[in-house]
């Protein structure tokens, strides 16, 4: 598209700024830059979009995982208390 040449990023870089702007941050030039190119291409805006959606997921999946994990840490330290208590 002519319009992102002249704004100076390709789709490929969007990608790789709102997956920085997200995990690290970006500065206001690249916010600008990229929130020019997001008001003129429909695809990047799913892009965003659709990975917000997905890093939503993932942060669920994460810690519901987490909770997980703690229960049967939990689990785990009780047995092995009892285990101990046994050879008492």
């Amino acid at each position: 598209m002519w319009l992102t040449k002249i704004i100076g990023f390709s789709c490929k870089k969007v990608s790789a700024l709102s997956d920085k702007k997200v995990h690290v941050g970006i500065n206001l030039f690249e916010q600008s830059k990229l929130s020019l190119h997001l008001l003129i291409c429909d695809g990047c805006k799913n892009y965003v979009r659709q990975s917000a959606i997905l890093d939503q997921i993932l942060k669920q999946q994460l810690h519901k995982a987490t909770s997980e994990n703690s229960n049967d840490n939990e689990h785990f330290k009780m047995r092995i208390i009892s285990a101990i208590n046994k050879m008492q």
